[in-house]
């Protein structure tokens, strides 16, 4: 009897299958399910619940979900691998086909957001990016460390995962609602960060995009060290 009540209990989280090499031939699958089901659910759970291995889904939104498959931070095959940019898993139809079947679970959070950075403010989203972003991602979009946070470089950010960012605030970034930032504003901040890319570095040399350290590092090595070569070259002479 302790064997059958046993065998009836069901299966923990953990025992889900662990994610393996994909067939070649299911690569390409469409099933949003069948991707969930062999990609996902081993961490999250078989319906987002979460497990020892990975986070909870539920409520969380499809923004988030389309800027983590998108820009390639999921899925991971370890739960050592950092969480980093990378080549998406799937193409646009595989990332539309799993937000879909998540979508009972994620249901609650921030939308995937419509950005139209022709229609923004460049100037405004220059201040708004400084205000509020340039302390981690830096003044260029570089990306930068902050008491033992990596932000990352935004150059690679297409305008709808500049928006699903601000508006679901993934990994240790705050998320930004409406009321805080309104969609003309977001709109004004892509604007921005997509000018990034090719920044007008009307000073002359843009030196890396560095900012002050850079300045200062040019100043000492090829200001202050010209004036010293002068002084021995002056020093030297008969």
């Amino acid at each position: 009897m302790l064997t059958l009540a046993f065998l009836s209990l069901p299966a923990p989280r953990h025992a889900l299958a662990a994610p393996g090499p994909i067939p070649p031939t299911e690569r390409h699958s469409t099933d949003g399910r069948y991707l969930y089901q062999r990609d996902c659910a081993y961490c999250h759970g078989d319906s987002g619940q979460g497990t020892d291995q990975g986070v909870a889904l539920q409520g969380i939104g499809e923004a988030e979900v389309d800027y983590a498959l998108s820009t390639g931070r999921m899925p991971i095959r370890s739960e050592d691998d950092p969480r980093r940019r990378r080549p998406p898993a799937y193409d646009r139809a595989q990332i539309d086909a799993l937000i879909n079947y998540m979508t009972p679970f994620i249901a609650g959070g921030p939308p995937i957001p419509d950005v139209h950075p022709e229609k923004g403010d460049l100037a405004a989203g220059g201040e708004l990016y400084r205000a509020n972003c340039a302390s981690c991602h830096q003044w260029a979009g570089e990306g930068g460390a902050l008491l033992g946070l990596i932000a990352p470089s935004l150059h690679q950010s297409t305008p709808t995962q500049i928006g699903e960012a601000v508006r679901a605030g993934p990994v240790d970034m705050p998320g930004f609602s409406p009321r805080t930032i309104n969609e003309h504003e977001l709109d004004s901040i892509a604007a921005y960060v997509v000018s990034l890319r090719h920044p007008d570095d009307r000073g002359g040399l843009g030196l890396w995009h560095l900012g002050p350290f850079a300045e200062g590092l040019v100043g000492w090595v090829a200001g202050i060290g010209a004036l010293l070569l002068a002084l021995f070259w002056i020093g030297e002479r008969e």
